[in-house]
């Protein structure tokens, strides 16, 4: 397969890392050195942390000394300051910065899991701009963390993304003012109904504007890039079945519709339009089978795979274009983070969709760990789980 094939291979495209000027004072610098393995560097890490990063790595370390259950409830508390988008990017960073040099295998395995939850809070929080490398390092550690799992025998440990975005549909319908009981069509066509409408009504806020991001968890331009990464990988499936008749590939294009049609209607609930062209590169199709060469790697990898990790990649790609009032970019290319809203905690809300879709930080939590688990399940059938090639 070439690289054209969905024209989502950003093998170029870099995501950059984040600084605060908000949150804990470590330095950017003292956050990324790379540190070496000698005992003095190894002595010191602890001052290189943040508190609470510290605390919880201490409390994963010691669940050989208590059931798993009350580790994890140890682990958790350990984690309850870290409500605001500037404590969650710093612990996530701490954590996963650990990960390539903390000397046992638990200890790295502890460590990713700590980092995968939270880079995922840290994507529902933040900024868009750091919502792609939030999602990919959220998979990588994700990756390690199972890579390690059955060695230190703490699979039970692991945590799960959520699985179904069906619900999300509802929950950003109901925000933007819609009864709880207006069905969409599967195209979405049902999602924009006039202000008349009898099959529609509206909240105190009205229908939701283009950027009602703290409203829905995500704009208009969002959802309906999603739509076209998943209408894309829809399309090359189905001309594959029309090809090949493997029902394997009607089953892909059937997943994928269903979710580019729902984020299609998210966009146009949020009075945007439906931005999926429907067809793409039919040439590039022609050249593919139930298996394909990876560009990246080389290795022969069913389709199916390197589709996800395209599609995975293109939907990182709708966040980290988007301009935000809270970055700007330095001379060196460093993109920074300003603004109190950067450490407003939200308290108790709710952020993990696991527990529901009620708050806006909680739905696009959901959309980031659908995107990890993606890159996940390409990396566990030999995509490569290497960040350099993600974010650059």
């Amino acid at each position: 397969m070439n690289s054209n094939a969905l024209g989502s291979r950003f093998s170029s495209r870099s995501f950059r890392s984040a600084s605060f000027s908000a949150g804990p004072s470590e330095s950017e610098a003292a956050r990324k050195a790379h540190v070496d393995a000698s005992s003095a560097a190894r002595a010191s890490w602890r001052r290189r942390v943040p508190a609470a990063a510290a605390a919880a790595l201490f409390a994963f370390s010691v669940s050989t000394m208590a059931p798993t259950s009350a580790a994890a409830e140890e682990t958790d508390a350990s984690y309850s300051d870290a409500t605001t988008c500037a404590g969650s990017y710093e612990i996530a960073s701490s954590m996963y910065w650990q990960i390539s040099w903390v000397p046992s295998a638990r200890q790295r395995f502890l460590a990713a899991v700590g980092a995968q939850k939270f880079w995922t809070q840290a994507a529902a929080l933040c900024p868009a701009a750091v919502f792609p490398e939030a999602t990919a390092k959220s998979a990588l550690a994700a990756k390690t963390a199972r890579d390690l799992a059955d060695e230190v025998g703490l699979a039970d440990m692991l945590p799960t993304y959520v699985d179904d975005l069906s619900p999300l549909l509802a929950a950003v319908r109901e925000a933007c003012g819609y009864q709880s009981d207006l069905e969409f069509s599967a195209d979405g066509s049902d999602a924009s109904p006039s202000s008349s409408s009898s099959t529609a009504s509206q909240s105190s806020n009205g229908i939701c504007s283009a950027d009602s991001r703290d409203v829905t968890g995500l704009t208009v331009s969002e959802f309906g890039d999603l739509a076209v990464a998943e209408d894309r990988v829809t399309y090359v499936a189905t001309a594959l079945y029309a090809r090949t008749q493997n029902t394997a590939w009607q089953q892909v294009s059937a997943q994928h519709r269903s979710l580019s049609s729902n984020f299609a209607a998210m966009a146009k609930a949020m009075n945007g339009t439906d931005p999926r062209a429907g067809v793409y590169d039919s040439q590039a199709v022609r050249t593919l089978g139930d298996t394909t060469t990876d560009p990246i790697t080389g290795a022969e990898l069913p389709t199916t795979v390197v589709l996800a990790y395209d599609a995975a990649v293109e939907e990182l790609s709708a966040f980290g274009t988007q301009s935000d009032d809270n970055t700007a970019t330095g001379a060196d290319g460093t993109l920074t983070l300003t603004g109190s809203d950067l450490s407003q905690s939200i308290g108790d809300a709710n952020t993990d969709p696991a527990a529901g879709f009620d708050t806006p930080w909680a739905r696009r939590r959901a959309v980031s760990e659908y995107i990890a688990n993606s890159l996940l399940t390409a990396f566990e059938n030999g995509e490569p789980a290497d960040d350099h090639y993600l974010l650059g």
